[in-house]
């Protein structure tokens, strides 16, 4: 017999004492002389059988019997007592060698250890040695690699200095030619300076002369007319009897303001000859020929549109000027005469409806406006009828002044009428603004009320201040433009000044209207009236329902802390996405698909390179069915298979706790005692009609009802082995593990209706029960915080303003206390349900550092500017980040990872320049990328600095995302403005803080890993934001107060 099979060598190690060596060789032989005391037989027998011849009685005979029973009863007992002497003894003397030889093994084995550990620790060693020396060697050649460097480029300076010696001398003649010709340029310039200064001086003195000529020329004239005005004062004086002479002066003024002395004036210029005609009524006659005005037999009926178009013309506003030219002596510089004026005369004339409106017949100011122009365009039509050849305009100027009369009668009622008018606009422009005023003062204040009342009930998936929202929403956004194009209105009819003091005055009384019609008042009541209803209604829908209990753990099987915990962390849109999603599609919903993966198993872990952890996950369920099926087939052992096929019963039973009746359709017994593979898949047969028909859903039954069918035509010999299988064997076992995975997908699908319907209930109170459990914990004090307390007074003395600004203090704090901690820390027992994704966002931070800086050094050194990518580029770009990620990602030795990310920045480099790198190129990449991976590159530190301020920003952003679940509906603004519509407001809080973050992480110089930046600071904003709803009244600001 072996005696090394008889020890476990994995049992535990006893040394061997020197007594019991000591004991075992002094203990007796096995054939030694036992140390009882027996009697001596044989002369017993001796003296018996003397006394038998002396004993003649029976009573003697029978005492000789019993005494000859007794001995040998005692004779066989002696030799029993050897025999089991003998055995003791033996297994004694078993029992130790096996432990001695036990214990020599173990101090074999201790001993093969430490010379296996002696061995390690020597290769390391030499190994280590070896890298040593090859980093001195390295730095030996990179030294001297530098030092024949820079003795070439000293060579290189000396022969530069030497070129550039004759460069000098060469430099020196071409300055000595320029300098000559710079001098010969000079004087001749001088010499063109001088002449042109000549002619200069020439023209000039030519000008003063010709100046001179003029101005004795216009004194003579001047002369004249003076001698001619004293001559015609002299003759005033004499008609008008005047007898005091006055000053020249006054003589002057006097006659420049004599009406007659105007008109006469007046008259000269409208028939000063130009050939055969003026110039003054030939602009006249255009002007009435353009507006269709000629002369009374000629006359054309011109529309509305037509006469405005007239009016805009050039032609015909030059005209119009020339014509009032001529009027200038008599009204001066009259403010409200212009051209535009009397061209609208036209309009009111023939178009008087659609120019003065309704108030044509009963507005006194429109009535005298409509007949001073008839009376305009009379007047000019008899002007235009006099013949200028003739001498006849001599006698005209009553015409002359009746014209100036009936314009100026116009103009005036014309800019009295403009006035009013714009007077009425301005006072309906100032009403309209106080209406919009009052509409967006409203709104807005109802809007905030509205967000106050949402904060108090739970809503779901309903939002009872939908419609409210909705018309509030658009009422503020309409009158909100109504009232910025109201005030540009103001702004070009008024004036910037005057227009803005007219709107304040609008939202002064805008807020007296609102305050005295308590219009503010009567919404907030309507808002009071629908938050009570839904707070009754919660309240009947609670009482009509059965209530989950989130600590009681038959009311979801999986629910516990964590599940509420993550819940509680998802956003909004992603929870609705998942609650109202489609059942998740596995591959046991295809049995052909199932089978195959089974039987194609080998090749399948072959052909992928990469391991997934589904395929780790199937692999070991197929070596453990694998397993299984050598068993049955190699020894026989139908133990698994039956085990198996008893948990398949519990797992079905499982999932109807309550169907007692199919309870009792199946037995343990019945599965235990199968005993081949027919056997089996009847039973499996009837569990496969079950799960079809009672447990599993119409979509989820096809693949099991498709296995039944197949494998009821194989026991009736009408098929071979279903599938492709090799044997019956594997077959029942691949069916085992079938069934099994359609009963946990059932499961799943259970325990997702079941969290479907408990996770309204969970975002509404998790925070509650939340804060409940960490109470039960902790014991209901603070005392036990450590790790809590010892972060919360790092943050104090980071932060001064943590009292008054608690929740942006401990925001930053997690950042720089939590996330980027160097030394090793207690974890908050605030943030333990979130260890693993603080852990997870630090790993991926790192990731993020070195990968911007890897990025960062490429296009450095490449010139590359980032910036400047289209998409297709971005998506190939997106494809080199995550290899590189990944790269990171796994647990490579320095060298495969240094050459895995360099090929990966090569292939970047590639893809986004289109060139090849050249050789001094590639080597500064190779050395950036080895400083980067080995942590000694200053560039780690930046993007360390700038990562944590990201970070910062991302968990203090307060951006409140309003709109929530609101859908674009078009809606008729209150103001009057139609076509009005509420944009689209179904953005999430995700979707905000991703476009926010994006643009921040942008400018610091991570636009390649602007995704990756806001997966990881949203995780981090989650997480520190639902920390502090939680804790922060009842262990935060306890906690900081007593700090």
């Amino acid at each position: 017999m072996d005696l090394f099979s008889l020890i476990d060598e994995n049992g535990p190690l006893h040394p061997v004492s020197p007594d019991l060596i000591r004991r075992l060789q002094h203990r007796s032989p096995l054939n030694s002389p036992s140390r009882l005391s027996m009697p001596d037989l044989s002369e017993t027998d001796q003296s018996a059988s003397e006394g038998e011849k002396d004993l003649p009685n029976e009573k003697e005979k029978q005492a000789l019997l019993t005494t000859e029973m007794k001995l040998k009863k005692a004779r066989e007992r002696r030799e029993e007592i050897k025999k089991m002497r003998k055995i003791h003894v033996m297994d004694k003397n078993q029992q130790a060698i096996e432990r001695a030889q036990k214990n020599i093994d173990n101090k074999r084995e201790l001993l093969r250890q430490q010379s296996s550990r002696i061995e390690k620790v020597k290769a390391r060693r030499e190994k280590m040695e070896e890298k040593e020396k090859k980093r001195v060697l390295a730095s030996i050649e990179n030294k001297l690699n530098s030092a024949v460097s820079r003795a070439e480029q000293i060579s290189k300076k000396k022969q530069i200095k030497a070129k550039n010696m004759r460069r000098l001398e060469k430099a020196k003649k071409r300055r000595e030619i320029t300098e000559f010709e710079r001098r010969s340029n000079l004087l001749s310039s001088v010499d063109r300076r001088s002449n042109l200064a000549q002619k200069n001086m020439e023209m000039l003195l030519k000008d003063r002369q010709c100046k001179a000529r003029e101005q004795i020329e216009h004194a003579q004239r001047v002369s004249s007319r003076v001698r001619a005005a004293r001559i015609l004062q002299r003759a005033m004086r004499s008609i008008f009897g005047v007898k005091e002479p006055k000053d020249q002066g006054s003589a002057a003024i006097k006659i420049q303001c004599w009406a007659p002395w105007r008109v006469n004036v007046a008259c000269r210029r409208l028939f000063s000859h130009s050939g055969e005609t003026t110039a003054a009524l030939d602009s006249l006659r255009l002007l009435l020929s353009s507006m269709g005005h000629g002369t009374k037999r000629r006359r054309s009926c011109s529309s509305f549109d037509n006469l405005t178009t007239m009016m805009t013309k050039d032609v015909t506003i030059d005209a119009a000027k020339k014509f009032l030219a001529t009027f200038d002596p008599i009204f001066g510089t009259a403010p409200c005469i212009s051209s535009r004026t009397l061209l609208s005369a036209f309009l009111v004339s023939q178009e008087p409806m659609a120019v003065l409106g309704p108030k044509r017949s009963t507005d006194r100011c429109s009535i005298l406006l409509e007949n001073a122009s008839h009376r305009l365009l009379e007047s000019l039509t008899d002007l235009v009828l006099i013949d200028p050849s003739c001498e006849e305009y001599k006698n005209c100027a009553s015409l002359v002044a009746t014209t100036a009369s009936s314009l100026m009668s116009y103009c005036t009622l014309f800019d009295k009428w403009k006035n009013s008018d714009k007077e009425e606009l301005v006072a309906q422009m100032s009403k309209s603004a106080m209406q919009s005023w009052m509409a967006y003062l409203v709104a807005k204040d109802t809007l905030l009320y509205i967000e106050e009342k949402e904060n108090e009930i739970y809503m779901g998936n309903n939002d009872p201040f939908f419609q409210q929202k909705v018309r509030c929403t658009s009422a503020k956004k309409g009158s909100w433009s109504h009232i910025k194009r109201i005030r540009t209105s103001l702004e070009k009819l008024l004036g910037k000044e005057d227009g803005l003091e007219v709107m304040k005055k609008a939202k002064r009384s805008a807020i007296a209207e609102v305050e005295k019609e308590s219009l503010l008042l009567k919404a907030k009541v309507e808002i009071d009236d629908i938050k009570d209803s839904e707070v009754r209604k919660s309240e009947a829908n609670v009482e009509d329902t059965p209530t989950v209990d989130l600590s009681d753990s038959a009311a979801l099987d999986d629910v516990n802390e964590h599940v509420v915990h993550e819940i509680l962390l998802a956003d909004n849109n992603d929870i609705a996405a998942q609650l109202f999603q489609e059942p998740a599609v596995s591959i046991c919903d295809c049995v052909d698909s199932f089978m195959a993966k089974y039987v194609d198993a080998n090749s399948m872990s072959s052909d992928t390179s990469e391991v997934s952890v589904e395929m780790f996950a199937f692999t070991m369920e197929k070596a453990y069915f694998d397993q299984m099926r050598d068993d049955w087939v190699l020894r026989k052992n139908l133990r698994g298979v039956r085990d198996m096929v008893v948990e398949l019963l519990a797992k079905m039973r499982k999932l109807v706790p309550n169907r007692k009746d199919l309870h009792d359709y199946f037995s343990d017994k019945e599965a235990r005692s199968c005993s081949n593979a027919m056997d089996f898949l009847a039973l499996m047969i009837r569990i496969s009609e079950v799960m079809g028909d009672s447990l599993e859903s119409p979509a989820r039954a096809k693949s099991t009802l498709k296995w039944r069918k197949a494998t009821v035509l194989y026991g009736c010999g009408k098929s071979a082995v279903p599938f492709n299988l090799a044997d019956i064997e594997s077959y029942v076992v691949t069916s085992i593990a079938f069934l099994v995975k359609k009963l946990d997908v059932c499961h799943a699908d259970i325990v997702n209706f079941k969290l479907m319907k408990v996770t309204p209930l969970i975002r509404n109170n998790g925070i509650y029960y939340e804060r409940k459990r960490f109470i039960e914990r902790c014991g209901g004090s603070l005392e036990n915080l450590h790790g809590t307390r010892s972060w919360i007074a790092r943050v104090n003395q980071i932060y001064e303003d943590c009292n008054s600004n608690l929740s942006i203090s401990l925001k930053k704090g997690f950042v720089d206390e939590i996330l980027f901690v160097r030394e090793r820390i207690a974890m908050p027992e605030v943030l333990c349900l979130d260890a693993d994704r603080i852990g997870s966002i630090r790993e991926r931070v790192q990731r993020i550092v070195i990968s911007s800086a890897l990025f960062l050094h490429t296009c450095t050194i490449m010139h590359i500017r980032s910036t400047h990518f289209d998409q297709n580029l971005l998506v190939k770009i997106g494809g080199h980040k995550d290899a590189l990620m990944k790269a990171l990602r796994n647990n490579l030795s320095f060298d495969e990872l240094l050459d895995r990310s360099l090929s990966t920045i090569l292939s970047f480099v590639k893809d986004v320049s289109k060139r090849e790198v050249d050789e001094e190129k590639l080597q500064r990449l190779r050395i950036a990328t080895e400083a980067v991976l080995k942590g000694s590159d200053p560039v780690l530190s930046l993007m360390d600095k700038r990562i944590r301020d990201v970070l910062k920003t991302g968990c203090i952003l307060d951006i409140k995302l309003k709109n929530r679940n609101d859908a674009n509906v078009p809606v008729s603004l209150n103001t009057g403005i139609k076509g009005g519509s509420l944009s689209s407001g179904n953005s999430s809080w995700k979707e905000r803080f991703g476009f926010e973050m994006k643009k921040y992480s942008a400018k610091l110089g991570f636009t390649l890993l602007s995704d990756d930046i806001v997966d990881v600071s949203f995780d981090a904003f989650k997480v520190i934001d639902h920390c502090i709803k939680v804790h922060e009244e009842h262990v935060f600001i306890p906690l900081v107060n007593e700090l």
